[in-house]
């Protein structure tokens, strides 16, 4: 891993997210958390439970795996295991959020995942019991229908819990009308204490002067671009493009992605179509499979508001979706073409201005960064 000192200081960092906070003080504001749902892969929780670490086996996608859950509080660590590997994770309990991350040999994050479940139940019902109880390892629970709770969108499909009266999954199944069964059943429960800080993210996880990133200087002169596709009617599209120094962002109405030309850096945000907070990644690592780079295009350079640019192919080596940059010599973006499936979306620079710029401009904003919008406080 490539380690890489970061500049910019606590003083600095915290007034240029004010001076962000002043700028678009609610933007980014999140709408409220998906009720009824669970974030992926978590435990069935109806109740609160004692610490307990319950170990599973089952079978997912026709692959045998093996899960440990350490439960404390509103929180759970997962363990899993396949023929792939081991990765482990967080979940909480009471928002429907998967978080996972690694640290360097200095303590800093060197790669962020959280991801949150969207969209709403697939119908009215809540999970509910169904009657049923079930035995196992001494234990008994009562067998529950959580199909509301885990699954996006409506389905013939089900999902099964079996839970005891102090709230501990024993298992969970999922179920189909042509026969298709898949279960993970504990092969051990032990109620005992677990420790807070295993299965709890850090509180200065979203902290980046915490993370293993690119240099950011306090200010300089950068550039904004506004791009769009000339269109007025519910297909228009917009993109802002910002450069400062090595970084750039990009921005639509769906997130934006924060990269370096510099290092191995790159953080993605989502949100959904309601305004909820879905997916904030980090990396500060080389990629396991590393991409082709980009290469010139055959395509004629552009002439945009008096500045020429040339053509990039950006994603050499992918099938079903193809991304062409038309960028200036010093790296800003006034046009995008993208191709997925057949269908073509082609931006183009309606606005570009260069101005001195502050690590505001490309950070992102407060909001996105602040726990409790991430329902970790």
């Amino acid at each position: 891993m490539i380690q890489i000192p970061i500049l910019l200081s606590a003083a600095t960092l915290g007034a240029g997210i004010a001076a962000c906070s002043a700028q678009t003080p609610s933007r980014y504001a999140p709408s409220p958390w998906v009720e009824g749902r669970d974030a992926e892969r978590a435990p069935f929780a109806p109740r609160a439970s004692p610490d307990h670490v319950v170990v599973m086996v089952g079978d997912s996608a026709g692959r045998q795996e093996r899960r440990v859950v350490r439960r404390h509080g509103d929180w759970a660590r997962i363990e899993q295991s396949d023929i792939h590997g081991t990765s482990a994770y967080l979940v909480s309990l009471t928002a429907p959020l998967a978080v996972s991350f690694d640290q360097g040999e200095d303590g800093r994050y060197t790669r962020l995942f959280m991801r949150a479940a969207s969209g709403g139940p697939t119908s009215s019902d809540a999970a509910r019991p169904t009657g049923e109880v079930d035995h196992l390892l001494g234990e008994s629970c009562t067998v529950w229908d959580i199909t509301s709770r885990v699954m996006s969108y409506p389905s013939d499909a089900w999902w099964l819990s079996c839970i005891t009266d102090d709230g501990i999954e024993l298992w969970q199944r999922y179920e189909n009308p042509r026969g298709y069964r898949s279960e993970r059943r504990a092969i051990s429960l032990v109620r005992e204490p677990v420790a807070a800080e295993l299965v709890t993210p850090p509180p200065d996880l979203l902290d980046p002067g915490r993370w293993a990133t690119d240099p950011l200087p306090e200010s300089g002169e950068g550039s904004i671009v506004d791009m769009d596709n000339k269109r007025t009617d519910r297909f228009r599209v917009e993109k802002r493009f910002t450069r400062l120094g090595s970084l750039q962002r990009l921005e639509d109405h769906s997130g934006f992605v924060v990269t370096s030309s510099a290092a191995p850096f790159h953080l993605r945000f989502e949100r959904d179509s309601e305004g909820r907070y879905v997916l904030l990644t980090m990396s500060s690592e080389e990629p396991s499979i590393p991409m082709a780079p980009p290469v010139p295009a055959e395509d004629a350079p552009l002439l945009i508001a008096g500045e020429r640019c040339e053509w990039l192919y950006m994603t050499p080596g992918l099938h079903d979706y193809a991304r062409f940059d038309c960028r200036t010599a010093d790296g800003d973006l006034l046009a995008e073409r993208t191709h997925v499936r057949g269908s073509r979306t082609v931006l183009e620079a309606r606005q570009t201005v260069r101005r001195r710029l502050s690590a505001a401009d490309v950070i992102p904003p407060p909001e996105v960064l602040d726990p409790a919008n991430w329902a970790l406080r």
